[in-house]
């Protein structure tokens, strides 16, 4: 393989591993809307790192932390968040969350 043709496959393996854990955390920080989108935005960003450091944990514990298994867990975490995103699937739950959370206002 050429170095771009490489380059492009472990840029989009990295793009997996970054977006596998991503609707579920979404998933998780909607669970209770009336919670200030600056707390939702928080409960996402800290469930994709549980989440992570979870995969990374179980996998490293196995022996079996390498690209494979990385890869082969992350799409089903992509996969098992998009089904947990019903209605509308991963895509739709992604546009209410950032239309739910279009309005922060910081706190000074």
């Amino acid at each position: 393989m050429t170095t771009l043709v490489a380059q492009v496959i472990e840029l989009l393996a990295m793009l997996v591993i970054v977006a596998g854990p991503v609707p579920l955390a979404l998933r998780l920080a909607c669970a209770d809307p009336s919670r200030p989108a600056v707390h939702r935005w928080l409960v996402a960003l800290v469930g994709w790192s549980v989440v992570q450091i979870a995969v990374a944990l179980v996998l490293g514990v196995a022996g079996y932390l390498g690209v494979g298994p990385v890869l082969f867990f992350e799409c089903a975490l992509l996969a098992t968040g998009s089904f947990a995103a019903a209605g509308g699937g991963s895509v739709g739950f992604i546009r209410r969350f950032r239309s739910q959370c279009r309005n922060v206002s910081w706190p000074a």
